[in-house]
């Protein structure tokens, strides 16, 4: 019994990394929507059993980045109107709150985190450095959530955010809508530095479901026009800001 525990765990860990990278890999756009996934090919990439790909492969279909077809396998989830509808709704309300518990909670420490990550999303815009933005962009909305002191929120917050990546990866492509979400995480700033939980729990909430209409016209508009073209990828889709 001792062995198999230990097997299981060894196995856990292997497929526990092999997530990240295809999580990370799927936000980035490195396999697109409707990509399949092979079990045979990832297990050969990584060097890990089949096993642990499998393992791997259904925590991100729970997570929302894969569905399982019978008799066919993983394949990344799609992006339209209608996933985007419901991600961002979803989005929307979660994270509202969990921002707002941060404000409430004025846990010591956050608040010149944020205001240091604030100033760094100034200088790199300043270049502009798009790619440092949108990672100083995640670092600040995930210490907030953190901040929460919620820990399945803050989880199922950050699992949703990183849904949207999919979508965002382009949010910053021009200065306007870097200066945009810049004037959007000074507003966050003033409302935990005044401790008003409820003003930024509207904003946010407002600002997240104003994104996802955005983003749904776009996909529409843009399916309208392509409509025999392949599925949308992270890079074809600009304009929905933070």
């Amino acid at each position: 019994m001792k062995i198999h525990n230990e097997t299981m765990v060894i196995r856990k860990s292997l497929a526990t990394q092999v997530v990240d990278i295809l999580e990370r890999e799927i936000v980035e756009g490195v396999y697109q929507p409707d990509g399949h996934l092979r079990e045979a090919e990832l297990a050969k990439r990584f060097k890990v059993s089949r096993a642990s790909i499998r393992e791997a492969l259904q925590t991100l279909a729970s997570r929302g980045f894969l569905i399982n077809i019978p008799h066919h396998g993983m394949f990344v989830a799609p992006i339209g109107a209608e996933e985007v509808e419901e991600i961002f709704f979803i989005r929307a309300h979660l994270e509202s709150l969990a921002i707002a518990e941060a404000i409430r909670q004025q846990e010591p420490g956050v608040i010149e985190k944020l205001e240091k990550l604030r100033l760094e999303m100034e200088e790199a815009a300043k270049d502009p450095d798009r790619e440092r933005y949108y990672n100083l962009n995640m670092e600040f909305h995930e210490i907030f959530h953190n901040a929460s002191g919620k820990k399945m929120l803050a989880e199922m917050v950050n699992n949703f955010s990183k849904q949207t990546q999919r979508y965002r990866r382009e949010y910053f492509s021009t200065e306007a809508q870097m200066a945009r979400s810049l004037e959007s995480h000074a507003k966050l700033v003033k409302f935990f530095k005044s401790g008003q939980a409820d003003e930024a729990y509207r904003y946010r909430k407002q600002r997240l479901l104003e994104n996802s209409r955005h983003l749904q016209s776009k996909i529409k508009k843009e399916s309208k026009d392509q409509s025999n073209s392949p599925p949308y990828t992270t890079r074809e889709i600009q304009g929905a800001l933070v």
